[in-house]
Order: structure tokens, then sequence, then C-alpha cells
């Protein structure tokens, strides 16, 4: 199985970075590989949700269904999926640090060609890049951050 992990420092609280990140409708605008979405996506993930997926990895067109397995707000999700591919599960940590959030994104897989594996790791990396831009820009600074 391969993995890879990502991590942001993101100017905002915790349960604002939570509820954004979790909820499967703003997943085209922050994952460069995510160009749709279906399913429970209009509110925080919940445990037994199931979400939609389209992706497009270096041009190849796929789909598949995730399912919340594990969910404690605001510091962590857990999203696992089976195709005929293989398995797949995206771990979703978060952590109060420096007046802000550190998100991190781990992905674990045995799906897919072994070739697709650097850009899906590229593609990662700048998922969380542009999360960080999004939130900073979606949700509000209070006035407690500086």
């Amino acid at each position: 199985m391969s993995s890879f992990s990502h991590q942001a420092l993101i100017d905002r609280p915790i349960e604002a970075v939570f509820d954004v990140a979790t909820t499967a409708k703003h997943w085209p605008a922050w994952h460069p590989a995510t160009v749709g979405v279906g399913g429970q996506t209009e509110r925080p993930a919940q445990l037994g949700d199931q979400i939609i997926e389209r992706v497009n990895i270096a041009g190849r067109i796929g789909e598949g269904t995730w399912t919340v397995v594990e969910r404690v707000r605001p510091y962590t999700l857990t999203l696992h999926s089976h195709t005929g591919l293989g398995e797949a599960s995206i771990y979703y940590t978060l952590r109060e640090e420096d007046g802000g959030t550190v998100f991190q994104r781990d992905l674990s897989y045995e799906m897919g060609p072994p070739e697709l594996e650097a850009v899906m790791e590229q593609q990662s990396a700048q998922g969380v890049r542009n999360l960080k831009t999004l939130l900073e820009r979606l949700i509000p600074p209070t006035e407690t951050q500086y």
C-alpha cells in the first residue's frame, strides 16, 4: 500500500476549518483531481455518509464512493473507498497551533497504475495549499487572530 501526507498551517479556527474541509461541495474548489461530487455534499460529513467523487488524474477520469468511517469534530475525519481497482483511505487530522489550525491530509491506497503515483502526490500537495488559500478567503479572521 502506498501513502503520502501533506499539511498546512491555516490562519483560521479549527472548527471552521474542519467544517469547510469536510463539506464535499468544496472539494472541486481546492483539490485539483476532483472534478465533481455527489451524494452527501452540502454539510460537514457525518459518520456513515457516502460521497461520490469524480476525478481526473493525469487525464484519466474515474469515479469512486467514499464512506465516512470515523469522525471526531473538529479533530479527525476518515474516508474509505473500495473499488474494482483496490482500496483507499483519506485521513484528515487537525490540531490547534500558533493561533491557527494545522490541517493534515494523509492518503493511503492500493489502486490504479503505479505511474500515477507522482501525479497523485503532486495533486494532493497542491490541494492542501489550495485549501489553505480557500479557507483564509472564505472564513473571516477572528478578533483574537493577528
